[in-house]
């Protein structure tokens, strides 16, 4: 592969130096023996470094080589004390192997992801980084935070904060949080999907929640342990919503429990402090036997759609 060239020069105390090349570089020799391709000093292999005192890594093939110091990588480090990843021959950059991910850290001592070519930012597993008030911290593309994807590329998972509530990808410029999707095998499209704590999006700057939605743009409900579908609650309210966005776009469904039955939504009559059923879409609900039911008013009366208790807020 390569020759095995003349070994590094050393100095009186036997440590192994590098010579430098006409921009004042640090080189590498190339040894058919990968092993010895670092010079050794104090008994331990050392990065070269270019003129300006940063570390880097040799290539060869393509691809460069990390170093390993008792049994253990090490990445190679700017002049600014920032450890850089290695690249492979495709450019995207690799992590040091061991029992769990090693990142890199940054001049500031932080962790942070490394990056395939072009661009994009990528966790090891599930192995997430988290800012330093203990908010998960998703990958980047760009500026754009994004779910990673699962190992066969299914579904788009979310990050716990360190505190073990799940949390939403905030995109920047005021385009507000999103849920995390996951592969419909019908349609091959990605549908929206809540955590498994189903916890839900809020809309920016009010107590309205956001359901998450199909490749359609059709509400999904989350579900009990029952297997029972169920509205989403304005925060800190007892009232379901029944809008699909900011525009009060009404619910195009009800909701269904397990065995079939749909569900009214309820709102707080604020006069009484008791709820009432409401009817969605001018129609009914209907049972599991295709029969409609009527809804139930804040006293426990059924009512009409000519009743007037939707009117009393």
């Amino acid at each position: 592969m390569f020759p095995d060239l003349n070994i590094y020069m050393t100095d009186t105390s036997g440590n192994q130096l590098y010579t430098r090349d006409e921009n004042n570089d640090e080189v590498y020799y190339y040894k058919e023996d990968l092993t010895k391709i670092f010079a050794i000093r104090d008994g331990e292999p050392y990065y070269a470094k270019t003129a300006d005192y940063s570390e880097y890594y040799p290539t060869v093939k393509g691809v460069q080589i990390l170093l390993t110091v008792n049994g253990k990588q090490k990445y190679a480090k700017l002049a600014n004390g920032k450890e850089i990843y290695p690249r492979q021959g495709n450019r995207d950059e690799v992590i040091m192997e061991g029992g769990k991910p090693l990142y890199a850290k940054n001049e500031l001592d932080q962790f942070y992801y490394p990056r395939r070519f072009p661009g994009a930012e990528f966790i090891i597993g599930d192995h997430f980084l988290y800012e330093t008030d203990g908010s998960v911290k998703y990958p980047k593309f760009g500026f754009v935070p994004y779910y990673p994807i699962d190992k066969n590329k299914n579904e788009r998972f979310y990050g716990k904060n360190l505190n073990g509530k799940y949390a939403f990808v905030l995109y920047p410029q005021g385009m507000g949080y999103r849920y995390a999707g996951k592969l419909d095998y019908e349609t091959r499209n990605y549908i929206e999907y809540y955590p498994p704590d189903n916890s839900c999006i809020y809309f920016h700057g009010t107590d309205q929640p956001m359901y998450a939605l199909d490749f359609n743009s059709n509400p999904i409900f989350p579900k009990n342990n029952q297997d029972d579908e169920y509205y989403l609650k304005y925060k800190d309210r007892q009232d379901d919503c029944i809008y699909i966005n900011r525009e009060r776009t009404v619910l195009s469904r009800y909701a269904t429990d397990h065995n079939g039955n749909d569900i009214y939504p309820v709102k707080l009559i604020t006069s009484t402090g008791t709820l009432t059923e409401i009817i969605l879409n001018e129609s009914y609900a209907k049972n599991a036997q295709n029969e409609y039911v009527y809804p139930l008013d804040e006293y426990n009366n059924e009512y009409t759609l000519n009743d007037d208790t939707l009117s009393d807020s």
